[in-house]
């Protein structure tokens, strides 16, 4: 009997010591994994072919659809060659915020995929993953 409850005990603790579907970028941040295909949707922005040098941006928009006032508590790029900026840290429910994203393509070739972290007070999706990628050609 003994045995069998430690074995029970072990599994359950395999169980929830799971991350579940999470992982962590080079901070430390935890946020939801997204598919294979994640060039596509709202938070992805493909600017093609870009000359090496130049500075591109797009806008994304969050849109706050919960009851709450949504809180953004931080942004955070992936690399210093990206940075970004939003029009208002607290979203009333069923309004907007919009968050401009510039990317630097100085010393850079190649595919280039770049992310900005957004970190909220949601709940359930604490975490927003913005992408933007291009084709980084010589000049």
């Amino acid at each position: 009997m003994k045995i069998i409850l430690t074995l029970l005990l072990v599994i359950l603790s395999l169980g929830f010591s799971s991350k579940g579907c999470f992982s962590q970028n080079e901070s430390g941040i935890r946020i939801p994994t997204l598919p294979k295909e994640e060039n596509q949707g709202p938070y992805f922005w493909d600017f093609g072919n870009v000359a090496e040098g130049s500075i591109v941006e797009h806008t994304f928009i969050i849109k706050n659809e919960l009851r709450n006032t949504l809180n953004i508590k931080d942004l955070q790029a992936s690399c210093s060659c990206t940075v970004s900026e939003i029009s208002t840290k607290s979203i009333p429910p069923g309004s907007s915020a919009k968050v401009k994203v510039k990317f630097d393509t100085h010393d850079r070739t190649g595919k280039v995929i770049q992310y900005v972290y957004v970190t909220t007070d949601d709940i359930y999706f604490p975490f927003l993953r913005l992408t933007v990628s291009g084709e980084v050609v010589k000049k």
